[in-house]
């Protein structure tokens, strides 16, 4: 018995040594997109070639000349990351169904002090915008869905409008929104964003 349980003692200790040298989660660099992946991506406006705060982001078609691409981190300053059963939403029922669901903070590439943010819009529409980065701000802090359609859940004006608030290209114009989630009704298509590495 003895001979058996020292080598199967070995190989666990072995396999969780490597295991924790492997980060939980690299940062990743890309686009992030509507469509399922497919559609226009969100790119900071240009319009007048600065890159100010609360500048909107814009819909582009992919590859597009000036587009930002965005890096995609882990948000480990809130909730370690990932939604628990009471972080970092006020109700309860949405922690339990993203419950595990990684949180999200999407910074410029080229440009690492600026953040996808969110401003209130309206009664009913928020605005995506570009922020100072700031890692205790959930105005920047986004939600994965992992469904389908893949939602990207703004956490703050989530908490701030009592429903899930998700990143949306209503189609009618250039901007991005984060508006109501809508699962079953025509912009479902455009609240389906994905992040595609390049």
């Amino acid at each position: 018995m003895k001979k058996l349980f020292l080598p199967l003692l070995i190989s666990v200790i072995a396999f969780f040594g490597i295991a924790n040298l492997t980060p939980a989660h690299a940062d990743t660099i890309g686009y992030l997109c509507a469509g399922g992946g497919a559609g226009y991506c969100v790119t900071p406006s240009d319009g007048d070639n600065s890159l100010g705060t609360n500048n909107p982001f814009i819909s582009k078609p992919q590859g597009c000349s000036g587009c930002w691409r965005l890096t995609r981190t882990l948000s480990t300053s809130d909730c370690s990351g990932h939604v628990t059963a009471t972080c970092p939403f006020n109700r309860g029922d949405l922690n339990t169904r993203w419950f595990g669901q990684p949180i999200y903070r999407f910074k410029l590439t080229s440009d690492t002090a600026h953040c996808m943010g969110n401003i209130f819009g309206g009664p009913s529409t928020g605005l995506a915008v570009l922020q100072n980065c700031n890692s205790t701000n959930r105005q920047q802090e986004w939600v994965e869905s992992g469904g389908n359609p893949d939602y990207f859940v703004n956490v703050w004006e989530t908490n701030g409008q009592g429903v899930s608030r998700v990143l949306s290209d209503t189609g009618s114009g250039p901007f991005n929104y984060v508006s109501d989630e809508c699962e079953n009704c025509e912009t479902a298509y455009h609240q389906d964003y994905k992040f595609i590495a390049q």
